[in-house]
């Protein structure tokens, strides 16, 4: 568990070269969200384009999906707490949450406001709600969504109507999140090392302590000075004593000379 500013991820797992994460929020919902890194192929506005295409026309990839019916589209939206709280605990109203966003001060699209959001003028969020119309009707029904498009941090959210989506499971059924992040290639190249090395033996130590304990001498010294005077005595002595190994010994000189360049490192001290 790793604890973000956003709350905690209780699971980290990779969809392709995307990381992906379950946050648990502090009211205790969750939401899955997949974080892009950006890269010099792919801009916000690049990004931005295949959200909308996922939102208009999910069929591409969900094979339950006929097509989408957009419903509400509303602008200058301000995302609070209460809103979150009702889209990922209770099985919203499409009215209620439309009159919330309203009251607090989001529009309706027009020509002017539709113009100002493609050329990114605002900085408050999108909603979309849009009913996901199943290609099987005599086995699905519709699925309620709302989608909330963030302008500043440049992430689609989408929000499934729990009773519809349990009783017709043409979608996720749960909160998912899409955010592309600018990252670089050494922020993508740690987060896999986290995941893929230290997280599988963080969860192995967590069922099996390692038996061999802490020894005590390691303690007595500066972890700096030594670090320093292993560097030292490596730099000076290895590749001598490497080339003449074998000249007085039949053992490995990568592993001998090395391990007592550490121990003279530690004695010296």
């Amino acid at each position: 568990m790793i604890q973000t500013t956003r709350g905690k991820i209780v699971k980290c797992i990779w969809i392709g070269d995307y990381p992906t994460f379950f946050h648990k929020n502090m009211d205790n919902s969750c939401i899955l969200t997949v974080e892009a890194h950006s890269s010099p192929f792919l801009c916000p506005e690049d990004f931005s384009n295949g959200i909308k295409v996922y939102i208009e026309r999910p069929h591409l990839i969900n094979l339950k999906v006929l097509a989408a019916e957009p419903l509400k589209k509303l602008f200058n939206v301000n995302v609070n707490a209460e809103v979150l709280a009702i889209l990922t605990k209770e099985d919203f109203c499409l009215n209620e949450v439309s009159d919330i966003f309203i009251k607090n001060g989001a529009v309706f699209s027009t020509s002017e406001v539709s113009k100002s959001v493609d050329n990114k003028d605002i900085s408050k969020n999108t909603v979309i709600f849009r009913n996901l119309c199943p290609r099987k009707i005599n086995i699905f029904k519709e699925v309620l969504e709302i989608v909330i498009l963030d302008h500043s941090e440049g992430s689609a959210s989408f929000f499934p109507k729990k009773s519809d989506v349990l009783k017709s499971p043409i979608a996720p059924a749960f909160p998912y999140k899409f955010t592309l992040l600018k990252m670089d290639s050494r922020c993508v190249a740690s987060m896999q090392w986290l995941e893929k090395k230290v997280l599988p033996k963080i969860l192995k130590w967590s069922l099996d302590i390692p038996n061999y304990p802490i020894v005590p001498s390691i303690n007595l010294l500066s972890a700096k000075d030594y670090s320093m005077n292993l560097h030292y005595l490596k730099s000076k002595y290895a590749e001598k004593f490497l080339k003449i190994w074998n000249d007085y010994s039949n053992t490995d000189p990568k592993k001998y000379v090395y391990e007592d360049i550490s121990i003279a490192a530690y004695i010296s001290l």
